[in-house]
C-alpha cells in the first residue's frame, strides 16, 4: 500500500518537475532570442504639389524649346518607379551596406524588409525591422529618404539630358547663323569693293540723286560713300547681319534653369512611421505558454510509458 502511495506521489512530482523544467527551458530560450522592433508606413501616389518642382522644370526647358516631350511625368509613373526601387534587391542591399551591415544576402534583406504593395501601384506599406525600436523607427525613415534621393538623382540625369540636348541645339542653329552672316558679309564687302572702283573709275565721287537708269551695283552712292561703308565693314567686327538674339535669350534663359537641386518628394505618406511602443518578438508569454504545452506533452507520454512498465512488471 505505502509502495503504490510512493509511485503514485512520483509520478506527479515528475509530471511537476517536467512541467518547470521545459517552462524554465523556454523562458530562457526566449530571453537569449534578439528582440524584434517593426516599424512601419504606408505611402501612396504623390500630389501634384508633391512633384510640382519637376513640372516647373519641364515648363521652364519648355519655354526654350516647345519640343520636348519627357515621358513618364506624371504621379503615376512616379510612384511606380519608386515602387520598384523600394522592392529591389540592390537598392537594400546598398542602403544596409551604408548602415554597416556586412555580408549582406537574401535571408538578411527578408528579416529587415516586409513590403505590400497594390497590384495597381496605388499604394505599398514598408515594415522594417529591427532590434531597437528606435533603431526600427530611424532606419525605416532613413531607407525611405535613401530612395527618395536615388530617384530624384535619377530624373536630375535625365533633365540634365534634355538640358544639354536643347544647348547643342541652339549652339548649331548660332554657328549656322553665324556662318551665314559672315559669308553675307564677305559678299557685302566684295560688292563695295567691286562698286567704289566702278564709281572711281567713272568719276563718280559723290552721291548721284538720280542716275537715270536702272543699276546692278550701288555706283550712284559715290565712290566716297562706298569706300567709308567699305572701310567701316572692315574695321568693325559688328556683322549688322548676324541677328542671333533670340538664341542667345533662350541659352541664358536654359543656363539660369537649375537642375542640380532637384527635389521632388515620389510618395504622399498615409500613415506615418513611428516608434513602436511594443516589440513584436519574442513573446515571453507565447514562449511560456508553449513550454507548458510540451511539458504536459512530455508528461503523457512520461506516465504511458509508465504505466506500460508496471504493466509488464506486474505480469
Amino acid at each position: 500500500m505505502l509502495k503504490e502511495k510512493l509511485i503514485k506521489q512520483w509520478k506527479y512530482l515528475a509530471l511537476l518537475v517536467v512541467i518547470i523544467t521545459t517552462s524554465m527551458v523556454m523562458i530562457s530560450y526566449s530571453s537569449i532570442v534578439k528582440d524584434k522592433w517593426v516599424s512601419d508606413t504606408i505611402l501612396a501616389q504623390p500630389y501634384y504639389t508633391e512633384i510640382l518642382v519637376l513640372d516647373n522644370i519641364i515648363d521652364e526647358l519648355k519655354t526654350v524649346n516647345e519640343n520636348v516631350d519627357i515621358e513618364d511625368i506624371n504621379s503615376e509613373s512616379i510612384f511606380k518607379q519608386y515602387v520598384e526601387m523600394l522592392n529591389s534587391y540592390d537598392v537594400k542591399s546598398e542602403y544596409l551596406n551604408t548602415l554597416g551591415f556586412n555580408d549582406v544576402n537574401g535571408s538578411l534583406i527578408d528579416g529587415v524588409f516586409k513590403l505590400n504593395n497594390t497590384p495597381d501601384n496605388t499604394l505599398i506599406e514598408i515594415k522594417y525591422t529591427s532590434n531597437s525600436g528606435k533603431k526600427s523607427f530611424k532606419e525605416l525613415t532613413g531607407y525611405i529618404n535613401f530612395t527618395k534621393d536615388k530617384l530624384n538623382k535619377r530624373y536630375e540625369k535625365i533633365l540634365l539630358s534634355y538640358k544639354k540636348a536643347i544647348f547643342n541645339n541652339l549652339q548649331i542653329k548660332k554657328a549656322i547663323k553665324v556662318k551665314y552672316s559672315k559669308e553675307k558679309l564677305l559678299n557685302e564687302i566684295k560688292l563695295l569693293k567691286m562698286s567704289s572702283q566702278v564709281a572711281g573709275s567713272a568719276g563718280v565721287n559723290n552721291p548721284i540723286i538720280n542716275p537715270g537708269v536702272t543699276m546692278s551695283l550701288p555706283i550712284s552712292l559715290g565712290s566716297k560713300v562706298l569706300i567709308s561703308q567699305l572701310n567701316a565693314f572692315e574695321k568693325n567686327e559688328f556683322n549688322p547681319y548676324l541677328d542671333s538674339s533670340s538664341i542667345d535669350a533662350k541659352i541664358s534663359i536654359l543656363n539660369d534653369i537649375n537642375i542640380d537641386e532637384v527635389n521632388f518628394t515620389p510618395y504622399h505618406i498615409i500613415k506615418s512611421a513611428s516608434i513602436p511602443k511594443y516589440k513584436s518578438s519574442p513573446s515571453h508569454f507565447k514562449f511560456m505558454l508553449l513550454g507548458v504545452i510540451l511539458s504536459l506533452i512530455l508528461s503523457m507520454v512520461i506516465l504511458y510509458l509508465q504505466i506500460i512498465w508496471e504493466e509488464k512488471n506486474d505480469k
